[in-house]
C-alpha cells in the first residue's frame, strides 16, 4: 500500500483505497477559490483539508482567489494558457462553477475549452453539483464531503455532464444545474441576506414563502420526451383540461451547432461592477512529467458526436426561435403558476434532492411546476418532502421530462434563477446540450 493510500485510511477512517495503480498522482490543477460564498469558509477549507490531500498524491496547481462577481468569468475566458492545467478545480459553491461553465462557451476556442474537465469542493450554500456527484458516485451518507469531492480530483476520470442552453432576449447563458422562476427560485434569492447562516437559511425561507406564497401569471411550453417512467398518453392539467403529451419522432443534428452561433458578445453577468480587481496566486507547478495531462480529457472528443448520433438532440423543425410560435410538438399551458422549475442534476442543494431519476448526462431536463390551485398546506408538504425526494408521489406535483422548454412571463413579477444566480424576469427559451461538459467523478471508490 502507498503513502498515499495509507494516508486515505488515515483522513478517511472508514474508507481505503486498495488499488495504487487506481490513483492519478500529478495532475495539474488551476483552482478557484471564492473567499464569499456561503458563510465564507472556502479559504479555510482549502488550507485545513484540501491542500493536505493535493500535496500527499502529487497534484500541482495554481491558486487564484476572486474577489469580484464575474472575476473568474473574465479570467477563464481570457486565460491564454488554460490548456495547460489538466482541469479547472472550483472551490466555491454553484455560482462561481455558472461562471465557469459560461466562460468555457464563450472562448473563441469554445470547442476545445469546453473538454477541460471542471471539479467541484463544496465551499459555498447551495453546493448542488457536488452533492448530485457524491449520489452518483454511490457516497450516499458520506460525512466527509469535501474529502470525497476531492478524491474526486486524484483518482477520478473526466465524465461527460448536460448543459443547458438558455436563450435570453440580449444574451446566451448555458446552465449546469437548475432554471427556477417562482416558489423555490423566491427562497433561494430572497434568502441572500441570510447568507451568513449558511444552509440554514434555505429552511427558514421556505417556511416563511409557504406561508405566504405568491403567484404569477405566465405560459409554459415544452418538448416532452419518452422516458421509461414517464407517461405518454395523456395528463390531467390542474386547471381542468387535458393536454396531450405525444412523443416526438426527432431527426437530429450535430451537437456543435446548439452551442448558438447568434450574437453573443455579452457575459452571462454584464454589467456587474467591478468591485475588485486584485487576484492572488500561488504556485506549486513544476515542470516535471504530468500523468493527467491533456490527453484526459481530449480522449472524449467524440462523445458529443456519439450522443447525437444516437438521438438526443431536437431538430431545427423542433426547436423554433424566440420570436416563432412553438410547433404542434411542443405542449403550452397559460395559467397562474406558485413555481416553475427544472433540475439537470439530481440535487438542488445538498438537502434538496430534486430529480432522484436525473443523471449526469442522460439529455433530459427535468420539469416540476405547481399552479396556484395548490393550498398552503400542500405547500409545505412539498417543502419538507423535497430531502427525500417524496415531492415526486405528491398528486399536486407535476413533472414532465423535457428536451426543451419555453417560459413566458406575462407581468414580468418574480424571481428567475439560474444556477442560484439571479437574472432579470424575461421570456427565455432552454434546450438541452447533451454531454456537453466534463466533470471529474468516479463511479464507485
Amino acid at each position: 500500500m502507498t503513502k498515499l493510500s495509507l494516508y486515505l485510511r488515515d483522513v478517511t477512517k472508514s474508507q481505503i483505497i486498495n488499488d495504487p495503480d487506481d490513483l492519478k498522482c500529478g495532475r495539474k490543477f488551476l483552482i478557484l477559490i471564492n473567499p464569499y460564498s456561503g458563510s465564507g469558509k472556502a479559504p479555510k477549507i482549502f488550507k485545513n483539508q484540501i491542500c493536505p490531500m493535493l500535496d500527499k498524491s502529487g497534484c500541482h496547481y495554481d491558486v487564484i482567489t476572486t474577489c469580484r462577481r464575474n472575476g473568474a468569468f473574465d479570467y477563464v475566458r481570457e486565460c491564454p494558457n488554460l490548456y495547460d492545467w489538466d482541469g479547472i478545480v472550483v472551490v466555491s459553491g454553484d455560482g462561481l462553477l455558472f461562471e465557469v461553465f459560461n466562460a468555457l462557451m464563450n472562448r473563441d476556442d469554445w470547442e476545445k475549452a469546453i473538454k477541460i474537465p471542471v471539479g467541484i469542493i463544496p465551499g459555498g450554500s447551495g453546493n448542488g453539483l457536488a452533492a448530485t456527484i457524491e449520489w452518483s458516485s454511490g457516497m450516499k451518507n458520506l460525512q466527509n464531503v469535501v474529502l470525497s469531492c476531492t478524491l474526486n480530483l486524484i483518482i477520478g476520470d473526466p465524465q461527460p455532464i448536460d448543459l443547458v442552453k438558455i436563450t435570453l432576449p440580449d444574451k446566451i447563458v448555458y446552465s449546469f444545474l437548475s432554471i427556477g422562476w417562482g416558489l423555490i427560485a423566491d427562497i433561494d434569492i430572497e434568502s441572500e441576506g441570510l447568507r451568513f447562516l449558511g444552509q440554514s437559511r434555505f429552511t427558514i425561507w421556505s417556511i416563511y414563502r409557504s406561508l405566504v406564497p405568491k403567484t404569477y401569471r405566465g405560459v409554459l411550453s415544452y418538448l416532452p420526451v419518452e422516458y421509461p417512467d414517464s407517461s405518454d398518453t395523456q395528463k390531467e392539467h390542474d386547471s381542468g383540461y387535458e393536454i396531450t403529451c405525444d412523443l416526438v419522432v426527432q431527426s437530429y443534428s450535430n451537437a456543435q451547432a446548439n452551442r448558438g452561433d447568434e450574437p453573443n458578445d455579452l457575459s452571462p453577468l454584464a454589467g456587474t461592477p467591478d468591485t475588485c480587481t486584485n487576484q492572488s496566486a500561488s504556485s506549486r507547478a513544476s515542470d516535471s512529467s504530468l500523468k493527467g495531462s491533456s490527453s484526459d480529457y481530449q480522449s472524449l472528443d467524440d462523445t458529443v458526436n456519439d450522443v447525437c448520433n444516437n438521438g438526443y438532440l431536437q431538430s431545427d423543425a423542433d426547436m423554433p426561435r424566440m420570436d416563432q410560435k412553438v410547433p404542434p410538438s411542443w405542449v403550452r399551458i397559460e395559467d397562474d403558476f406558485i413555481m416553475i422549475h427544472t433540475a439537470s442534476q439530481t440535487h438542488l442543494s445538498t438537502t434538496v434532492r430534486f430529480a432522484p431519476e436525473s443523471k449526469l448526462a442522460d439529455g433530459i431536463i427535468w420539469l416540476v411546476y405547481l399552479t396556484s390551485k395548490v393550498s398552503k398546506k400542500n405547500l409545505l408538504q412539498f417543502l419538507a418532502s423535497l430531502e427525500h425526494s417524496g415531492h415526486i408521489d405528491l398528486p399536486f406535483v407535476n413533472i414532465v421530462p423535457v428536451r426543451a422548454f419555453r417560459l413566458e412571463p406575462l407581468d414580468g413579477s418574480g424571481t428567475l434563477s439560474i444556477d442560484g444566480e439571479a437574472m432579470k424576469v424575461t421570456p427565455f427559451q432552454a434546450e438541452i446540450l447533451p454531454s456537453m461538459g466534463r466533470i471529474f467523478t468516479k463511479t464507485t471508490y
